[in-house]
């Protein structure tokens, strides 16, 4: 087996989680094993949130405090992370893949596609000034490559040990839990807006959304085995959203 987030070979990557999962799926001897990693990467993820809240709270969420103050913040908060990712797995030898591959078309043209789709939402958002420009680029750029590098990256590979199928569920279920950590966002610029606070219909959206786009990008980076076209697609999904 080559490196671990290496192009994997194309007879695996035709097979979706969901079909022949009885197929190299966990042992029953494993449930147990499964069940603590999954508990200690669910520890890391609630300090890594945790960590982003306490931030929030001390730096933003005061009187005063706008949605600019909020972009920064998350703005560095992001960038930091996934440089920190990035340069652990360069340390330990990890290749994540997020570039494109030579010769392969059809990356490069999804790749084109949503730059531009991304600069056409700029534009269309250049009205707003640059608080709104740069939350475009923290909502569309540095969260999906901080959390394709946490999640298809160092969560999938905890997880990958008990096979690909399990990565691609574990990680999907942890991705659901990680957008409860956005909730208190939510409900702090709902307040800037003046409207009511509805926190446990925004914290049922973040599960049911967290999962269903940890699906789709997990798919997506179970079938090529690589962080590039789940990237593109998160990059997608999160510039229509913004």
């Amino acid at each position: 087996r080559g490196p671990l987030f290496a192009v994997q070979n194309s007879e695996k990557s035709k097979n979706f989680p969901g079909a022949g999962w009885y197929n190299g799926a966990i042992r029953p001897e494993e449930v147990d094993a499964v069940a603590k990693r999954l508990l200690g990467i669910t520890a890391g993820l609630a300090l890594l949130q945790g960590l982003r809240l306490g931030g929030l709270w001390l730096l933003v969420y005061s009187p005063g405090r706008g949605s600019l103050a909020d972009s920064l913040y998350q703005a560095a908060y992001l960038g930091l992370a996934s440089v920190l990712l990035l340069a652990a797995g360069r340390r330990t030898g990890v290749a994540f893949g997020l570039l494109h591959r030579p010769g392969h078309r059809r990356e490069l043209l999804a790749g084109g596609a949503v730059s531009a789709f991304f600069l056409v939402t700029a534009l269309l958002r250049l009205p707003e000034g640059g608080p709104g420009l740069l939350s475009l680029a923290c909502g569309a750029l540095l969260t999906p490559l901080f959390e394709e590098l946490l999640f298809r990256g160092w969560v999938w590979r905890a997880l990958e040990r008990y096979g690909e199928k399990a990565a691609y569920l574990g990680s999907a279920a942890l991705f659901s839990l990680w957008h409860l950590g956005y909730v208190p966002s939510i409900l702090w610029r709902t307040a800037l807006l003046g409207r009511p606070a509805a926190p446990l219909e925004a914290a049922v959206w973040k599960v049911l959304a967290g999962t269903a786009f940890g699906l789709l990008f997990g798919a997506a980076r179970y079938k090529s085995g690589r962080i590039c076209p789940s990237l593109l697609l998160h990059m997608a999904v999160n510039t229509f959203g913004s």
